[in-house]
């Protein structure tokens, strides 16, 4: 692992532990859904 990216998930941990994880979790929460709707709808059509 090189030092940048080692400092990037570093910031990237630091800025989602300051936004909160709950955003974090929304997100993927939205994006599972909107993915599992569209195969959904994929499947009927």
């Amino acid at each position: 692992m090189t030092p940048e990216s080692d400092g990037f998930a570093a910031r990237y941990d630091r800025m989602i532990e300051k936004s909160g994880s709950w955003v974090f979790k929304t997100l993927l929460l939205i994006i599972a859904f909107v993915v599992v709707v569209g195969l959904i709808l994929q499947s009927n059509s």
